[in-house]
């Protein structure tokens, strides 16, 4: 088993996964309730891309949770506990994400942005997210199948995969990989949030006031 992070590594990467856990718990909070006043003004949803932003906000706060706890306790056996359901996390988001980006989210967001590569920033993501999905299911598939999905009936077989996640140095690196998809998925709906607002309080103003008694 690999031996444990410096602890000055591990309060910082701590200490910015917490950050990124409170600014998910309230961006989506916020989002909801922008929405939710968007749709009651009869506004043009960007269904596709309302439900990107939501997953993002609530992918984020989950891979923050379990790399905590992955850091915290990386080098033991209780780390590889937390190894094990961020490989979990990461392939099934992944494999989600492939279709969560797809044409439709592409198009309404570089639309709704307005910036001329935002649709090639979505591309990219898209494609960043599907490399990654192969690469974990290439390097972890086996884990997700037979350890965290089920318990694979043979004992010599979970042993051998559960071993596979004792490497804690090939998991943060799967983790650090996904971190980036986590980041530029965050920076891409983080500037659709705000366009998005500008446009609700427009709306806003351009509404009759109510009639008088």
């Amino acid at each position: 088993m690999t031996e444990p992070i410096t602890p000055a590594t591990s309060a910082r990467i701590i200490g910015l996964a917490d950050q990124s856990i409170e600014v998910a718990e309230e961006g989506l909070n916020q989002f909801v309730a922008l929405r939710r006043r968007l749709l009651q003004k009869e506004a043009t949803a960007d269904v596709a891309v309302h439900n990107a932003v939501e997953f993002s906000y609530l992918l984020q706060f989950d891979f923050n949770c379990l790399l905590i706890e992955f850091v915290r306790y990386t080098g033991s056996s209780r780390g590889s506990v937390y190894g094990r359901l961020l490989v979990l996390l990461i392939h099934e988001s992944t494999r989600t994400l492939q279709s969560i980006l797809g044409r439709q989210f592409q198009i309404q967001l570089a639309a709704t942005i307005g910036r001329d590569d935002a649709l090639a920033e979505c591309r990219a993501l898209h494609r960043l997210a599907v490399e990654l999905h192969r690469h974990s299911q290439a390097r972890y598939g086996d884990v997700r199948d037979g350890i965290l999905a089920h318990r694979d009936a043979d004992p010599e077989i979970r042993l051998r995969l559960i071993a596979m996640t004792h490497d804690h140095q090939a998991v943060g690196d799967l983790v650090t990989r996904m971190q980036e998809v986590v980041l530029r998925l965050a920076r891409l709906t983080a500037e659709y949030v705000r366009v998005l607002a500008k446009q609700a309080d427009a709306k806003t103003s351009l509404m009759p006031p109510p009639p008088t008694p």
